[in-house]
């Protein structure tokens, strides 16, 4: 007989290998901006309506990423916190299902080297694992952690403000002293960095900001969660 499968996010048992069960997968694909938002046609980002301007491109200012999901969706935040603050990193799959339609979107081609951005020192002493590492093992695609946290003290930006978050953003980024001599074998290669959320952009900004700066000419980006 064969043995059930237990979706991770519900706990139900599931007859087949997919992911989550179809009943999370329904509420999930609800709190999805693609379900009741469009989105931007140059840079990607959710807005209300088609016919309204887009405020990033429109200040010229934009960096083409691709959230995928709503950060105050019940479900999605759940798992988010199931995921980084309890440890249960099964979750990373399913966030990885949800992710792969950023990648898709941004590479159709399949092409692009996957650059997850990497948490604080300070977490990963404490816990000694990263979440987004974990979520590009489970993309199961090429990833390089290029990205490596400067000497500078990582403030909790959930504590700031807009302007504080993008001031604490400035120089965090440095290059990962393993790939140190090594660039120049993949500035050709096209990047997509990737984060379980954002709020401000002023993270993920900085990453593709930083890599521009190191040569990489074709820099994206990918969240699974936004807050707009």
């Amino acid at each position: 007989m064969k043995r059930a499968l237990f979706c991770p996010v519900c706990h139900s048992a599931m007859n087949s290998c997919d992911v989550i069960c179809d009943e999370c997968k329904a509420a999930l694909d609800g709190e999805c901006f693609d379900s009741f938002m469009s989105r931007c046609p140059v840079c990607f980002y959710p807005k209300v309506a088609p016919f309204y301007e887009c405020d990033k491109c429109a200040a010229l200012s934009y960096n083409k990423v691709y959230p995928v999901a709503r950060y105050d969706g019940p479900l999605s935040y759940s798992i988010l916190d199931s995921f980084k603050f309890h440890a249960h990193k099964e979750m990373a799959h399913v966030i990885a299902l949800y992710l792969s339609r950023a990648l898709s979107a941004l590479d159709p081609q399949g092409n692009a080297l996957i650059v997850p951005i990497p948490c604080s020192n300070t977490r990963l002493k404490k816990s000694g694992w990263d979440p987004m590492v974990e979520v590009a093992k489970a993309l199961r695609r090429p990833y390089l952690q290029i990205l490596s946290n400067s000497d500078l003290q990582r403030i909790q930006q959930k504590r700031l403000n807009r302007q504080q978050r993008l001031s604490a953003s400035e120089g965090r980024f440095v290059i990962n002293p393993d790939y140190s001599g090594k660039l120049d074998e993949i500035k050709d290669k096209s990047i997509i960095v990737i984060d379980d959320i954002v709020t401000t952009m002023s993270t993920m900004n900085s990453a593709i900001s930083f890599l521009r700066e190191n040569g990489f000419s074709n820099v994206f980006g990918a969240s699974w969660l936004c807050e707009l």
